[in-house]
């Protein structure tokens, strides 16, 4: 493989076989290779390169520059330099490229929670939302409970079932009106009032803002207003309700106050039915979202159940369903490069403009166009200890709250501000 770079210190590398340079942006990294520790370019898949590989963020196009072997740069800096300005002001004139922008970079401002399986703190959390007054709600699986915070984190209330001692931990858990057996997925409509999927108890339940019950629906079975596992609820912009199941995995839409509207998905490896799907969201615009775990795709429908799109690393529907390592990946020809997807998506949030949200089981938090065009990227590692992202919500401010499972804190991410 050749390299070369630009007059900033850029690299840029020419695969074998091509003329031209192959840009490698920085929001869309390469897959991760456990063996040898190192990041290997997409086309360079299966080898084991050597050197130092830095990525160019270049959102659209491609910056022109010119082939060469490592170690010429030095003895052709100025001919390399003089020759790129011209092809890029011709370029430039002819209309045939867009200047590569660096990536959208998200920040952390605050995070929350301390462990305290009795206390208003951040357990093992699976869930989470935003209200349009900027208030964050939790589904707190381990303490069977909902939580309410302020966005900077102050606690305002919680409410659950019945105190109980489980493993010598005194926890919330029940059946009854208001109780809940291991919360898995949480949703506010724009009046305010909260749904909550009650994965164990096979139901749905709905409270006001303040924790007020008022309404359940749903019983375990595979009947419409049935469920065998929802794990996932969204609310559309007219209010209506959908639940994603993982058993059987179905999408099914609802009423406010739990009257069956439809239903569609089952298990299946064509477009529109999914393996292991966990999460929905719904935006504005008339969209639904669903991360498909089992297919690694996110798929996306219109508020009826019609197919639109999907993208993520189950590209080819042809490929057998194997079971697959869930941490390194599927072969080279599955992966969908220009989405950027990497790992299995789990959780899915949309803000405000449309934007597409998701973490995966490698610690990221991804952000997409509607379409599937991946826009930025970040790691959650890097300010906190381990594990993978789990809740997931945007607020109308566009703030990004996560909160990763079996960690104790909520972290929440704002866009930086670009320097001058």
């Amino acid at each position: 493989m050749r390299k070369a770079a630009d007059r900033l210190g850029r690299d840029y590398y020419i695969p074998a076989g091509r003329e031209t340079p192959l840009v490698i942006p920085a929001d869309d990294p390469p897959l991760f290779s456990p063996v040898f520790d190192r990041q290997i370019p997409p086309e360079e898949e299966g080898s084991e390169p050597s050197g130092t590989y830095r990525y160019i963020p270049a959102k659209k196009g491609r910056l022109p520059t010119l082939p060469c072997q490592p170690g010429s740069m030095a003895r052709n800096r100025y001919k390399l330099v003089g020759l790129g300005v011209l092809a890029l002001l011709a370029l430039l004139i002819w209309g045939g490229i867009q200047i590569a922008t660096p990536a959208e970079e998200y920040q952390l401002v605050t995070k929350w929670g301390l462990y305290s399986p009795v206390s208003s703190q951040v357990t093992a959390t699976y869930a989470i939302a935003a209200d349009g007054a900027g208030n964050v709600y939790v589904a707190n699986a381990s303490n069977e409970r909902i939580e309410k915070f302020t966005s900077d984190g102050t606690f305002v209330k919680a409410w659950g079932g019945e105190q109980t001692y489980r493993k010598g931990v005194l926890v919330t858990w029940g059946t009854g009106n208001g109780q809940f057996s291991l919360p898995l997925g949480i949703a506010v409509d724009n009046a305010g009032d909260v749904y909550v999927a009650d994965t164990n108890n096979n139901r749905v339940q709905k409270f006001d803002s303040n924790g007020t019950f008022i309404t359940t629906w749903g019983s375990e079975g595979s009947g419409d207003g049935q469920f065998m596992r929802p794990t996932g609820i969204t609310v559309d912009s007219a209010g209506n309700v959908y639940v994603v199941d993982y058993s059987t995995c179905l999408v099914q839409k609802f009423t406010s106050t739990g009257s069956f509207i439809k239903a569609w998905g089952g298990r299946g490896y064509i477009d529109g039915t999914f393996q292991k799907p966990k999460d929905i969201a719904a935006d504005k615009f008339g969209n639904v979202y669903v991360t498909d775990t089992g297919h690694r795709l996110i798929q996306k429908f219109k508020y009826d159940g019609t197919f639109v799109t999907k993208w993520g690393l189950k590209a080819n529907w042809e490929l057998d369903d194997v079971e697959y390592d869930e941490r390194w990946g599927l072969p080279p020809d599955t992966v969908d490069k220009a989405a950027g997807m990497t790992a299995t998506p789990l959780t899915i949030a949309v803000d405000n403009t449309g934007n597409v949200y998701v973490t995966d089981d490698f610690g990221w938090v991804q952000k997409f166009t509607s379409t599937g065009s991946l826009i930025t990227k970040w790691d959650v590692h890097a300010s906190s200890l381990s594990g993978f992202g789990s809740g997931l919500a945007v607020d109308n401010l566009g703030n990004v709250y996560v909160v990763r499972m079996g960690e104790p804190w909520l972290q929440k991410y704002a866009l930086a501000t670009p320097t001058a």
